[in-house]
């Protein structure tokens, strides 16, 4: 299947919005990792209110291209090998980094931690893998909207655990938009005519839907729907954040696309897996020094940002050139 260099943008715009609040949350300072003050950080806020959905939905619509070629089961075997070795692989490479820093001696404390390490580092891709499969299940069933739908609403209910974190249910909603976009080509609203008008009325909704959770979060007590409200809260927020960020990157897309930035978002997007791959480790090691490294706040983020994407791209590019590399880290043959 011929790439969509739109597609790829999205992706690398994407990623890259990864690198940036990484850095912020690991590279400002010490002591502003350790208390946590990145949560407050309005840029670091923006960006994880739409990012992993975004990511979420372009796989959704990917996912829905490549069932027009395969059967069900062949893309579930794909996704397993491509999903599915990566995770493992990290999870050694993390696990080994985590006890050179900090050597752990007790057995039962390293099997716990190398478990936690394979779960939760590469979260996203296990809420990648999750989705999909869930998705390719109920389409081997019953490729009905009402389907997906009843399904979206169950999740809700799962209790948040160690084997399905409330970020997976969180993404189910932008995995089904996407894969639904595709099949209805339900982009077509955004014609020339109303592109505006909708873009500009998701954003005050976007607005309006950070206002009310910040109120709610405030003076609400939700007792037993305590999961259900918040996530479909933070759904709201993404899902209005997406519908006028994705025209705004075609905006940008239609209006760069000749120009050397536009080349370099498509090459981090076609390499996309690889630099998530390779930020968390590189992450997760200053997330271990991070006491030993010197507070040099947006200054520290920049040349941190940059650092590491640029190391990100050189080993993604690396990577691609070996056949265990190519197995191990992006999951191919």
């Amino acid at each position: 299947m011929k790439r969509n260099d739109y597609i790829d943008f999205i992706k690398g715009v994407a990623i890259l919005l990864v690198l940036v609040g990484h850095a912020i949350q690991y590279c400002y300072g010490a002591e502003y990792f350790l208390q946590g003050a990145y949560f407050s950080n309005p840029i670091f806020k923006f960006i994880y209110s739409f990012h992993m959905p975004l990511f979420m939905a372009v796989s959704g619509y990917l996912l829905e291209r490549t069932l027009k070629h395969r059967t069900e089961r062949e893309v579930m075997q794909r996704r397993l090998r491509q999903l599915g070795i990566p995770i493992l692989s990290f999870g050694a490479l993390a696990f080994a980094i985590k006890c050179a820093v900090h050597p752990i001696y007790d057995i039962a404390e390293c099997i716990k931690e190398l478990f936690h390490t394979c779960i939760g580092n590469l979260w996203f891709l296990w809420a990648l893998l999750y989705n999909q499969l869930l998705l390719l299940f109920i389409r081997y069933i019953s490729d009905k909207v009402w389907m997906y739908m009843l399904a979206g609403i169950l999740i809700y209910f799962i209790p948040d655990n160690d084997y399905i974190p409330a970020q997976y249910t969180f993404l189910y909603l932008f995995l089904i938009m996407g894969y639904m976009t595709s099949k209805y080509s339900l982009e077509k609203i955004y014609t020339k005519k109303n592109r505006l008008k909708l873009s500009a009325s998701m954003l005050v909704l976007y607005i309006v839907a950070l206002y009310v959770r910040t109120q709610c979060t405030r003076t609400c007590n939700w007792e037993i729907l305590s999961n259900v409200i918040p996530t479909f809260n933070r759904q709201l927020i993404a899902l209005f954040a997406l519908g006028w960020i994705i025209p705004l990157l075609y905006g940008l897309y239609r209006t760069f696309s000749t120009r050397r930035i536009a080349s370099f978002i498509l090459m981090a997007g076609q390499n996309s897996l690889a630099i998530y791959y390779f930020q968390t480790l590189i992450f997760i090691l200053v997330s271990r020094i991070c006491h030993l490294l010197p507070s040099y706040g947006v200054l520290g983020v920049l040349i941190g940002g940059i650092v590491i994407t640029t190391e990100c791209l050189l080993l993604a590019q690396w990577c691609k050139r070996h056949k265990a590399t190519r197995l191990l880290i992006l999951g191919n043959k």
